[in-house]
């Protein structure tokens, strides 16, 4: 059945509900005993760091798609909380490259626990079939938001590029 442009609108709201929802349940992470405190915007920048050993500023901004100055701020406070350390690349001594420490690493394995927590809370009533066709649906969302992600940063990356008269 062909969706209505009306129809479709409805179930766009109705995603849009469902992932608030999601993102109620997985962010921030719970507190962890001996740990810091954490704002949503720290708790995923220690998620994004965490993909990779190491990344200069400009990587980092970019992967959080958020302004160097926004993203140097986010990071001073994460330094100050030792979630995060930087240091001088070795090949390029002008770049500075930022890591996870041993706290940041301790909090973003503590909030990969509650997400994998949360995961199982939510497939458990399911049996296999409704499992494996939820995570189908999942996945396919997954990768047109990593499409679409694709084309938001090209068309950003093109625009801070073109001269502005």
């Amino acid at each position: 059945m062909k969706s209505t442009p009306a129809s479709l609108a409805q179930h766009a709201l109705e995603l849009h509900n469902c992932f608030d929802a999601l993102a109620d349940l997985f962010l921030p992470g719970p507190p962890i005993k001996g740990g810091f405190e954490v704002t949503f915007h720290e708790e995923r920048a220690l998620d994004v760091l965490g993909r990779k050993p190491s990344w200069t500023m400009s990587e980092f901004a970019a992967a959080l798609r958020v302004t160097l100055p926004t993203a140097t701020h986010t990071v001073d406070r994460l330094v100050k909380k030792k979630a995060v350390s930087r240091r001088k690349s070795s090949e390029d001594r002008r770049l500075v490259l930022i890591s996870l420490s041993g706290n940041g690493l301790k909090r973003r394995q503590s909030l990969l626990e509650h997400r994998i927590r949360a995961c199982t809370t939510l497939l458990k009533p399911m049996d296999a079939a409704e499992r494996s066709a939820a995570l189908q649906t999942m996945r396919r969302f997954a990768e047109a938001a990593q499409l679409e992600l694709n084309t938001l940063v090209e068309q950003s990356a093109n625009a801070a590029s073109t001269p502005h008269e």
